[in-house]
């Protein structure tokens, strides 16, 4: 099987003039963001798990770029190398929304696309 037939479901990936796969980081970030959201808030990375409708406090940007070299293998089946890599952490960090509050009250409740006051009934999105 060719390179191009493996990837052709893939729209974050193009070929060089060898057939060799070439992965759009920039792309990939942006989606795997949008499926695994996570958000800095006072110097600290969460991400949100959706099974458990909470924001997870990650102990380091590590375990994004973990979670991401991932998702980057099974969604592309490359695997995380150097030449992506410099490339994606830079990305990661561009893209991750800074928020200037969590959920620390009964009333707030954080959800994936915002942070809800339920008393006002008021979303502050993410």
């Amino acid at each position: 099987m060719s390179f191009n037939n493996a990837f052709k479901n893939v729209d974050c990936v193009s070929f060089d003039p060898n057939g060799k796969p070439i992965v759009d980081v920039n792309k990939l970030v942006k989606k795997f963001l949008k499926e695994y959201p996570v958000v800095r808030y006072n110097h600290s990375f969460y991400s949100y798990v959706a099974e458990k409708g909470i924001w997870k406090k990650e102990d380091s940007i590590d375990d994004i770029r973990r979670s991401f070299a991932k998702y980057m293998e099974d969604k592309v089946g490359i695997k995380w190398g150097n030449r992506y890599k410099e490339e994606a952490n830079e990305n990661i960090r561009i893209f991750t929304k800074s928020v200037e509050q969590m959920n620390n009250s009964d009333i707030m409740i954080c959800t994936k696309n915002a942070v809800i006051n339920v008393e006002s009934g008021k979303a502050y999105p993410l």
